[in-house]
């Protein structure tokens, strides 16, 4: 199973099982709405896919009076190398406005038409069996919340086989096979979403802004045709959908080298901002582009949108403000960026990593010198190119000390930029003092992190250091020993305040984990922006909320936040006596406190046929262009696809892409607030 790399998945818990006295009940705090499920709750049949086109209900219809059978349109079985209805699929993004987005691929549908005694597809075959020449299987879908996300007012955004066909079309006709989407497709011409040999032409994975502009990406390929012509990204909504960066467009910035997208694109840790502008590494053809040798330049970094696009930095260029061998700036770009770690704002800037040329180097500069090839880059939309910071050179504000000698200077995480500009990474110093790159007074597993941030106007500022700073919120604690350099849960806002899990160092009451003990020195923070300042949300040791006397774990993961500084974040439950309990989803909030929302076992989401696994939910931490992430709006609104083990019999396993608000409205939700207020205050 391929998962995007933001994606956010609860491991199995380990461990002995928990003593049966000590097991929660695992009830869900805030009640949640099933959007969309791959059986349905009650019997166990295979879910329907929703928003099927008319033509395509209609031809069903008269195939099973005819035949006197009950085919329906289901999503594709599991067991598939591609379940039809999964996170393998890409999680689910929410808009502001609490619409939802998500991709499914149905299962091959045909019946034999009673008349001709011809095969007819519903849904394509995704191989050379279509005898149409195309698959029409995969769909991106939107469940609006105006519907209060009911199931048939599921409709498609874009599917496979169609760009913007009749949704009465037939099999055979040329368009899609019953039916395509009646929202167009523009930039593409006569082709439609389609790959080569009838494969699905849409890639997984979905991605939109809180204003509702959608990104998404597309194998194109003409009607009937058995090689495609290449891959688009799309950008648009309900009303249509622009090519916004396809194969073969020409890439500004260069003389005459266009975009090389032969194959489709997995979206999910893409960011797309309310202008409609995502950031994207892409290599490059024909024109200027030279593949080979000191002067290769085939790959890159631009900005796209419906209106085109604009070179962020190319392999070659001069990577401004760079230090190189000879502690000059004279160093240029090395090889291809990694689209995992682009960042874009509301602004248009767009935050990367990259690495500098150090061996085969371009005419005119000099390589970087071992251990100073990792560079951190910001890109405003307008003005010049700022380096945020390179590895093995001095750390603003700390003397003789210099950041690893590493490819990356800091560790890249999904969420560090704002709407300002404003970045917060995890660093590691240097902790040896011979050469190259050497640092003093840092020792490794002792002061050897940092949590930096980094202004355009102020440069670096080290926010937290292990071993230096005084941990805040914590009675008997020294200092961090771990600042998650290595965790990747630091996630920034628009008021500039972050998340981070980290260590203590266990001096004192403040113990590691180990046999048959639980320790309790990790913990998740919230910083507020400034040097040393941070509220402790939760940690290893303390009850949990909502789960009936088990404790936090020291695994605090799966952290989102967004721009009102509400937290979600996952955590395996312990006994205290070194057991394992289930895997926990926990939410908090400044006016909330901590409360939890479910847990390994719920069975008030999916129902009594379905409690949920060691695996309960999985959602994306990606951020949404706009300071904020994919799965958790400013209001509290959240989305995750939800799986359970099932219960035997008819009900195997299941998944369900959910909505849950945060916290729940209404006077209980109030009751519950205030008892988590009162455990907040008492704890500190």
């Amino acid at each position: 199973m391929r998962l995007s790399s933001r994606c956010v998945c609860v491991l199995a818990a380990a461990g002995t099982a928990i003593p049966l006295s000590l097991a929660p009940r695992a009830w869900a705090v805030l009640p949640a709405t099933v959007v969309q499920t791959r059986r349905d709750l009650a019997t166990g049949d295979e879910s329907a896919v929703p928003g099927l086109p008319a033509a395509t209900l209609g031809a069903l219809a008269a195939a099973n009076a005819a035949n006197n059978t009950n085919i329906r349109v289901v999503w594709n079985e599991p067991s598939n190398a591609n379940p039809g209805f999964s996170s393998n699929n890409g999680n689910p993004a929410i808009d502001a406005n609490g619409n939802v987005y998500f991709v499914g691929t149905a299962v091959q549908t045909f019946y034999t038409d009673p008349d001709t005694l011809g095969t007819v597809f519903v849904t394509g075959a995704t191989s050379n069996f279509s005898p149409t020449g195309q698959s029409n299987n995969r769909g991106l879908f939107l469940s609006t919340a105006a519907s209060g996300w009911a199931n048939s007012a599921i409709s498609y955004l874009a599917r496979d086989g169609s760009t913007g066909s009749p949704t009465t079309a037939t099999s055979g006709s040329g368009t899609a096979i019953l039916g395509g989407t009646s929202i167009p497709l523009s930039g593409v011409g006569t082709n439609v979403l389609n790959g080569s040999n009838n494969g699905p032409g849409m890639a997984a994975g979905v991605v939109t802004s809180p204003n509702g502009t959608v990104l998404f990406n597309s194998i194109i390929a003409d009607v009937g045709a058995t090689t495609n012509n290449g891959a688009a990204f799309f950008t648009g909504g309900p009303s249509g959908f622009a090519a916004s960066g396809k194969n073969g467009d020409a890439l500004a910035g260069t003389a005459g080298a266009t975009l090389a997208l032969t194959a489709s694109q997995i979206v999910n840790s893409m960011s797309i901002n309310n202008s409609g502008q995502f950031a994207f590494a892409s290599t490059t053809a024909g024109g200027d582009t030279v593949t080979s040798g000191a002067q290769q330049n085939n790959s890159g970094i631009w900005r796209f949108s419906a209106s085109g696009n604009t070179k962020i930095m190319r392999r070659g260029d001069a990577a401004p403000g760079a230090i190189d061998s000879g502690a000059g700036a004279n160093a240029a770009f090395g090889a291809a960026p990694i689209n995992n770690n682009l960042r874009i704002n509301s602004a248009g800037d767009v935050l990367f990593p990259q690495t500098l040329a150090t061996t085969t180097v371009p005419a005119g500069f000099t390589g970087a010198a071992t251990g100073r090839q990792g560079v951190l880059y910001y890109k405003p939309d307008a003005g010049a190119m700022q380096l945020v910071a390179q590895s093995g050179t001095s750390v603003p504000g700390l003397p003789g000390v210099n950041y690893i000698n590493n490819t990356s200077p800091g560790a890249g995480a999904t969420q560090i930029m704002n709407n300002s500009g404003t970045v917060v990474f995890n660093a590691k110093f240097n902790s040896s003092t011979a050469s190259p790159n050497p640092s003093t007074g840092i020792t490794a597993n002792v002061n050897d992190q940092a949590i930096v941030r980094w202004t355009p106007s102020g440069g670096a500022t080290v926010l937290f250091q292990t071993g230096v700073t005084p941990v805040p919120g914590v009675a008997g604690a020294t200092t961090f020993k771990d600042l998650g350099f290595s965790n990747s849960q630091t996630k920034l806002n628009n008021q500039g305040h972050f998340s981070f899990a980290a260590s203590m160092t266990n001096v004192g009451s403040i113990v590691p984990a180990s046999a048959g003990v639980s320790g309790n020195d990790a913990g998740l923070w919230l910083g507020d922006g400034t040097v040393g300042g941070a509220t402790l949300v939760a940690r290893a040791g303390d009850a949990a909320p909502g789960m009936g006397g088990l404790l936090f774990g020291n695994a605090f993961v799966g952290v989102i936040m967004n721009n009102t500084d509400m937290i979600v974040f996952q955590n395996t439950t312990t006994d205290g006596l070194g057991n394992n309990g289930p895997v926990g989803i926990f939410a908090y909030g400044p006016t909330f406190g901590l409360i939890d929302l479910f847990a390994q076992g719920n069975t008030t989401i999916l129902g009594a046929n379905y409690p949920l696994g060691s695996n309960p939910a999985s959602y994306s931490s990606a951020s949404n262009g706009d300071g904020g992430v994919m799965s958790l709006t400013d209001s509290g609104l959240f989305t995750f696809f939800a799986s359970s083990s099932g219960t035997g019999g008819a009900f195997g396993v299941n998944g369900a892409i959910v909505t849950m608000q945060i916290p729940a409205p209404g006077a209980g939700a109030m009751a519950l607030l205030g008892l988590a207020a009162v455990s907040r205050r008492r704890r500190r």
